[in-house]
């Protein structure tokens, strides 16, 4: 048949034959839809159990139950020595000999500078 020689009852044929087609491939897709579904419900999600399996081995392993403190570390004590000087050491001195006298004076209600 050439493309000029189409009538009526020949595209009727063509549009039977693409809607047959097309429920005939809606039918297999839906076969595989409802395999995989039914391989899932029966096998279940093998690397998503993997995966929870090992956060949750994570998560026991990150834990912290309990803080333990050692003796000989005593890192949160003192001693009662300390040089205050050498804490000060590292910062620059910016206040002047003039405000740190003005601000170790005593508080008066009214004051000019």
């Amino acid at each position: 048949m050439l493309e000029g020689e189409l009538n009526d009852d020949s595209l009727s044929k063509i549009i039977d034959t693409k809607i047959h087609l097309n429920l005939e491939i809606d039918k297999d897709e839906m076969y595989w839809e409802q395999r995989a579904r039914q391989n899932w419900l029966k096998l279940g999600d093998k690397n998503l159990a993997y995966f929870h399996i090992c956060a949750l081995a994570r998560r026991k392993a990150n834990t912290i139950s309990k803080l333990v403190t050692e003796e000989e570390k005593d890192l949160f004590k003192t001693n009662g020595e300390a040089d205050s000087c050498k804490v000060l050491e590292g910062i620059d001195r910016i206040i002047t000999q003039e405000d740190n006298k003005f601000l170790l004076d005593p508080f008066q209600k009214k004051r000019s500078r």
